[in-house]
């Protein structure tokens, strides 16, 4: 073989192996990005997935959308009367707190059913009660929060009392005790629809706790009470996070999502807009082109509030749950695009090189329709 065969193949072997080298590296690269769009998928689909069965089963029993709430926690040591499905929109402009992280990003918070475990009172249940006598306890754990429900108060909307309890240190199996097996004995029922604590001193800091009383037979559902939202830092990865009400000292918000920049919700209020039939007619009208031109609640900017939950006027129909994922991490290459509108949230005008993806369920309040 001369010198100039031999400078000859080199060129074509150095050719062959920068085409191969060429062909592996985009292979790679193509692998990697379907390996982050796939991330994105499981964390968006497993995060609407929690968050749809969690909406379906919430408020249990009580089509008023209201319980009386006898647990503490940090973010509102008195929480009393409260909604059982509560939205809160933020539009464009808002200003980042410790409750409201991500000033652009809805929160939704819940009280609902957890694991198909209920029982009944098998006395009557009062604001002095130290224990609910129920008929087994079965599937009932040490501090679970339970709701207590007699559904045919109040004209047939429902009543409702969130309390914490715990299993009996006697091994009781019809029993199960007020407040929570670590000494947390700022639970009690004499909390059960107490007010907010208030700056005002017009306002008593300490009003009386409303008279309550469930009869026998009365529901008892295990529950849990959580907020979703967006946890997010100029420096952090965005993730959606719950922070589950009336905790103990050892429990907090924890991360729930890892990649989720945007939580969007939208309330479906079946008023009969547009439709010129009775306000109540079981349909809901979408539009979502200007504000307040249809029965969806924050699909666009400058949507008036929605009306408080009513059976008889405008109940809730649906929530229509957005959801906008993005990779852990920015590709060093490839196509730039923004974070994308959504309901009454306009599109970033950031450009970055994130891989996203945009999920929308609508979910029927079961519980709430009439």
């Amino acid at each position: 073989m001369t010198l100039v065969e031999l400078m000859i193949a080199t060129v074509v072997s150095g050719i062959a192996i920068s085409a191969a080298l060429a062909m592996g590296y985009s292979m790679m690269n193509g692998y990697s990005d379907h390996r982050r769009s796939a991330r994105v998928m499981r964390a968006a689909r497993a995060s609407l997935d929690i968050m749809s069965n969690a909406i379906r089963n919430a408020s249990p029993a009580v089509t008023s959308n209201s319980v009386f709430v006898a647990v503490q926690d940090d973010e509102f040591p008195c929480r009393g009367r409260t909604p059982a499905v509560d939205v809160i929109n933020y539009e464009s402009g808002g200003v980042p707190t410790v409750i409201n992280p991500d000033p652009d990003s809805d929160q939704l918070t819940l009280i609902y059913a957890s694991g198909g475990v209920l029982t009944t009172l098998a006395n009557p249940f009062t604001n002095t009660s130290t224990n609910l006598s129920v008929v087994d306890n079965v599937g009932f754990r040490d501090n679970d929060l339970a709701l207590i429900v007699d559904f045919d108060a109040n004209g047939g909307v429902g009543e409702a009392a969130l309390v914490r309890v715990s299993r009996p240190t006697g091994g009781s199996s019809t029993e199960l005790d007020f407040g929570s097996a670590d000494g947390d004995t700022a639970n009690s029922p004499a909390s059960i629809g107490c007010s907010m604590r208030t700056t005002d001193p017009s306002v008593p800091a300490s009003p009386p706790p409303v008279e309550i009383s469930f009869p026998r037979t009365s529901l008892v559902i295990r529950a849990r009470a959580e907020r979703f939202f967006i946890s997010s830092a100029a420096d952090e990865i965005p993730r959606l996070s719950v922070d589950p009400f009336g905790t103990l000292d050892n429990e907090g918000i924890q991360p729930m999502a890892l990649g989720i920049e945007d939580l969007q919700l939208a309330v479906g209020v079946d008023n009969g807009l547009g439709t010129g039939t009775p306000a109540v007619d079981g349909n809901l009208l979408f539009v979502g082109a200007a504000a307040d031109d249809d029965e969806i609640v924050f699909n666009t900017g400058g949507d008036a509030l929605p009306p408080a939950h009513a059976l008889a006027t405008g109940p809730w129909r649906a929530l229509r749950l957005t959801l906008v994922a993005r990779s852990v991490e920015e590709p060093t290459s490839g196509a730039q695009n923004s974070r994308p509108a959504a309901e009454d949230r306009p599109a970033s005008a950031i450009q970055d090189r994130f891989r996203r993806r945009t999920l929308r369920t609508v979910v029927e309040l079961r519980n709430l329709a009439p």
